[in-house]
């Protein structure tokens, strides 16, 4: 079995190279009847990338993207009120319409 190099991430603050921002990941976050995620997130100091309501009516649902660090956080049970839901955002899969009729 083959082993993987363990990556090495730099922490210098060299101003000739710039490295790339933290990779991020999307959530969905979902049965919100009221109330600002984003404040929600923010107070616990975790940082959000990108904010989307995507619900039209009764229940709010949202896609939060954040850092793939603190993504963890926010997969757990006591960070959210009760009754909120989140899980891994899956994107729409869309199907071509293939009828020619």
């Amino acid at each position: 079995m083959k082993r993987r190099a363990v990556a090495v991430i730099g922490t210098s603050s060299s101003e000739s190279v710039r490295g790339a921002p933290e990779p991020r990941r999307d959530l969905f976050v979902y049965r919100v009847l009221d109330g600002n995620i984003e404040d929600c997130i923010t107070e616990h100091k975790i940082e959000v990338r990108n904010l989307e309501q995507i619900s039209k009516d009764g229940f709010m649902s949202f896609k939060v993207t954040v850092k793939v660090s603190d993504r963890n956080t926010l997969l757990q049970a006591e960070f959210w009120p009760v009754g909120v839901c989140v899980r891994r955002y899956y994107a729409p899969r869309y199907r071509e319409n293939t009828y020619d009729g």
